[in-house]
């Protein structure tokens, strides 16, 4: 196995474990060098696919942060809604309608001129904090209220 996807899984594992605090910076990539006697790019490799994958964030300059572990699969290859998905992995979630109002977008797939919508800006909340901010532009043409 590369040694990257070793010090993934174990940041990940720690990470899991609640050994980092969320919020909190995780060991510089240089202690984490030192730790697992590697290349500096090895450790960027790592902490960079842990990122990806939703585990920390990279704050320029500051440092690494691990960030709220609770997360849920949304399914790409397949048609499902929010509300399904918070049902399915039973949730207590809310919706709040931050915006709903007339507004343009530019020309579209061939339009002359810029095409009528409402735009509508939503809070997704799951268990009282915001996890999703939706925006939505719906056709005035296609439904006009």
């Amino acid at each position: 196995m590369e040694k990257y996807r070793e010090i993934y899984q174990d940041i990940q594992a720690r990470l899991l474990e609640g050994e980092f605090e969320q919020g909190k910076l995780l060991p510089s990539d240089h202690k984490l060098m030192q730790n697992y006697g590697v290349a500096r790019e090895t450790v960027r490799k790592a902490m960079k696919q842990l990122a990806e994958d939703g585990y920390v964030q990279r704050l320029r300059g500051k440092g690494t942060i691990a960030i709220d572990q609770r997360q849920f699969h949304f399914p790409l290859s397949e048609i499902t809604s929010y509300t399904e998905l918070v049902q399915s992995e039973a949730l207590s979630s809310q919706n709040q309608l931050v915006e709903f109002e007339d507004g343009w977008l530019p020309k579209l797939y061939g339009e002359s001129e810029p095409v009528a919508v409402k735009r509508v800006v939503r809070l997704r909340k799951v268990d009282g904090e915001i996890d999703i901010i939706d925006y939505d532009y719906v056709l005035q043409s296609v439904a006009p209220n």
